[in-house]
């Protein structure tokens, strides 16, 4: 009955309600990202993806936000654990990739 009485009082409501449940951020991103989808295949042209880039870190922002949120104080054990992990998988990046950031002479002449 109250629901009925509010939506009367505010016919916004109902949509106020939705963006509140789904969220502005979200719903703006997939009202961005399915535009620039639908326009980039209607005219074929698919090269300058700042505008998914964007998105996908919009989209991101509401998990990273709970996750932040709920890591403020973690344990101190956790957050070595969690470091190394991070320091080992940046250094195998850094390796992998040696070829293309620091271009180097071959050593198999040495």
């Amino acid at each position: 009955m109250a629901l009925r009485w509010i939506v009367a009082r505010n016919p916004l409501y109902p949509l106020s309600a939705a963006l509140l449940l789904f969220g502005i951020n979200r719903l703006s991103t997939d009202v961005v990202l399915t535009a620039s989808i639908l326009a980039r295949w209607l005219n074929g042209y698919w090269e300058p993806r700042i505008v998914a880039v964007t998105v996908g870190i919009c989209l991101l922002a509401g998990p990273a936000y709970y996750l932040f949120d709920k890591t403020k104080t973690p344990p101190a054990g956790q957050v070595a654990i969690i470091g190394s992990f991070l320091l080992f998988a940046l250094g195998t990046i850094a390796a992998l990739t040696r070829s293309l950031w620091n271009p180097s002479v071959s050593r198999s002449n040495e």
